[in-house]
């Protein structure tokens, strides 16, 4: 059975962020991670250089992933990931009250379309937790509406590795005040926790890692339904890998969205995933078990996960 504890994410005080707007991920040959994407994905190049490709899932045009080409690390991980706000003057009072509440804020130069202002906060892991803005639009809300093609229409939610689960859960909470929908108990503490700063059950979930090097265990994508999900993987196995890597299947608990799981050039992993729940900020968090975890983590069979599937990038 699952046991229940009040959710410290739940704040008297929570940062008025919108949606995850884009994440930057590490690469170990652009062009090559560039022709993945476009043609496993669908994505469009939004501009590009030798060093950082600009993706889009082409809804709204807006940048919905970076790549950075990293020749002198693992060529493969993550640099940051980006959360939106409703304009420039919304981030200029969220950095005065960040700092107020004891949180050391960096403002960042960013050259990105539609983007006037960033700022960023080092997390635990080191990973940089941006927040960007533009003076014409509010940044971080889903595109609703599917481009031609078969690519996604918007990112979703991140999934990170950490030594410190717990940790990392509490410091978004108190940072930011993120609330944690659910846990899972391991060994030393959390195995595993998903938060949620919007409606959805988890927007940054975090999952236990004893590997230093590692950072990311995926980005995900959001798919119109579980039709499009599987146009999507029609396209991935016919022009990207000859098999995704699990899925496409249904979590239980973890907000119950449907998942496919593919692993870009680099290592990285990408989750196609559609249907999540919501998730309330007052409901207290679930903490399960790990046997009641393997139970859920995958309902409509008895696949487990693959091996592996632990690792990230």
């Amino acid at each position: 059975m699952a046991a229940s504890e009040a959710n410290e994410g739940a704040a008297s005080w929570r940062a008025p962020l919108n949606r995850l707007e884009f994440a930057t991920i590490r690469v170990h040959d652009l062009d090559i991670a560039l022709e993945w994407y476009t043609r496993a994905l669908d994505l469009q190049v939004v501009d590009k250089n030798q060093d950082l490709a600009l993706l889009t899932c082409g809804g709204d045009h807006h940048v919905d992933l970076a790549l950075r080409l990293d020749t002198q690390g693992t060529g493969r991980g993550l640099e940051s990931y980006s959360f939106g706000i409703d304009g420039t003057q919304s981030l200029e009072n969220l950095a005065a009250t960040l700092r107020a509440r004891g949180t050391e804020v960096k403002r960042v130069s960013v050259d990105l379309p539609a983007i006037d202002d960033a700022i960023r906060v080092e997390t635990p892991t080191g990973v940089a937790f941006q927040i960007v803005a533009s003076d014409e639009r509010p940044t971080g809300v889903r595109n609703t509406a599917r481009d031609q093609g078969v690519a996604p229409i918007d990112t979703d939610h991140m999934n990170l590795l950490a030594p410190d689960v717990k940790g990392y859960a509490d410091w978004l909470g108190t940072t930011f005040g993120f609330a944690t929908s659910d846990a899972v108990e391991g060994p030393d503490g959390w195995g595993a926790a998903w938060t949620h700063i919007t409606a959805q059950h988890h927007d940054v979930a975090i999952m236990a890692t004893d590997d230093p090097s590692t950072r990311l265990h995926h980005v995900a994508f959001l798919a119109e339904d579980l039709n499009h999900m599987g146009e999507i993987a029609d396209r991935i196995c016919s022009r990207g890998v000859d098999r995704c890597e699990w899925g496409i299947g249904k979590h239980g608990g973890l907000g119950a969205n449907n998942f496919l799981y593919v692993k870009d050039p680099s290592n990285n992993r990408v989750e196609i995933n559609s249907n999540m729940d919501e998730n309330p900020f007052e409901r207290p968090v679930e903490i399960y078990s790990a046997d009641r975890f393997e139970k859920f983590i995958s309902v409509w069979n008895f696949q487990p996960p693959p091996p592996g599937f632990e690792l990230g990038s």
